[in-house]
């Protein structure tokens, strides 16, 4: 049994088949996993504005993730192919979209914009913590997506947005040695780290999105 077949259910008898679906259940645990842990020392312990950032945006992951089977349900109980799959796969993305769009006004607005006008002492060793379970995360969430379908609008939406979050769990990695020496740094980051997920969201809508609506 190759690595790829190991995704696929036993009674999968479609072209294109359901191996995905399996695949994307796989990361639901993870990212609901990373996102509890990682929320749970950024939050209580941390008091961290970037990890609570870098926590919010792994548990809506895991409401990707969801978006991600419903699509493949939804495109293998219909049997869709070429034209057809492309434009369910588009609308499940717009919904990404929006949902990103949601999370990152509330993050905006009721997280970083606050800890800008009053920042807050940052526990550095809690800070590393949370942010290394979210690291972890993004880690085992792509080679979990390299083992799944590729060739679909899906998996590149999702693929792109587990990168920036990688991306970002690394520079607040980076940045936690300083946080204290620069009471602004942390909510600096969560401002920059929202304004980075936004533009790999929008990117990515103009680029995959629309042309297959």
């Amino acid at each position: 049994m190759t690595i790829q077949t190991q995704f696929h259910f036993k009674n999968c008898l479609q072209d294109p088949c359901r191996c995905e679906t399996q695949g994307y259940w796989y990361l639901v645990c993870v990212a609901l996993s990373a996102a509890i842990g990682e929320f749970i020392f950024a939050w209580f312990f941390a008091k961290s504005g970037a990890a609570t950032v870098d926590a919010f945006h792994t548990l809506i992951h895991g409401v990707w993730y969801f978006l991600a089977i419903s699509a493949s349900w939804h495109i293998s109980s219909r049997n869709l192919s070429g034209r057809d799959e492309d434009r369910v796969r588009a609308r499940y993305g717009v919904l990404n979209f929006f949902l990103l769009l949601g999370i990152l006004f509330f993050i905006i607005f009721m997280e970083a914009i606050p800890r800008l006008m009053h920042p807050e002492s940052v526990v550095p060793g809690y800070m590393l913590v949370s942010v290394s379970i979210g690291l972890l995360g993004n880690i085992l969430a792509l080679v979990i997506l390299k083992k799944i379908q590729q060739d679909h609008e899906t998996y590149h939406w999702l693929t792109l947005d587990t990168l920036a979050d990688l991306w970002f769990s690394l520079a607040i990695l980076c940045s936690v040695p300083f946080v204290n020496l620069f009471p602004y740094l942390d909510p600096i980051l969560t401002l920059l780290g929202c304004c980075w997920i936004a533009k790999t969201g929008y990117s990515l809508f103009l680029s995959k999105t629309i042309k297959n609506l």
